[in-house]
């Protein structure tokens, strides 16, 4: 019963950090980036840095969804174990793919021109 309370909390937690990254503001949420020199901060776009980060978090956050509802099937009833595993199973690709395209995408288009 623990697990699938934590698991909600935190998606709603990665889905109100994540609204105003989506927005465009909130860019002391991005690791890295309030530590870096001035000079180095100009270098990037810090609405689509936010932009990006902010989608990275909605994908989490759905993870975070995915994996809450898996183990609420686990726990709620009998022999809905292939269903759980389904859902762990996807959450785990949306997460993994989540996070190799936000970074690659952060890492190549966030840089102002």
């Amino acid at each position: 019963m623990g697990s699938e309370v934590v698991l909600s909390i935190g998606a709603l937690l990665f889905l109100a950090l994540s609204i105003p990254l989506l927005v465009g503001r909130g860019a002391w949420l991005v690791a890295g980036y309030n530590t870096m020199a001035a000079n180095q901060r100009e270098r990037y776009d810090e609405r689509k840095l936010c932009r990006a980060t902010g989608c990275m978090l909605l994908g989490v956050s759905i993870a975070c969804g995915l994996m809450a509802s898996a183990a609420v099937f686990e726990a709620e009833r009998v022999g809905a174990c292939e269903v759980a595993d389904w859902l762990y199973l996807l959450a785990a690709v949306v997460l993994i793919a989540d996070v190799v395209v936000g970074v690659r995408y952060a890492s190549t288009r966030c840089y102002r021109t």
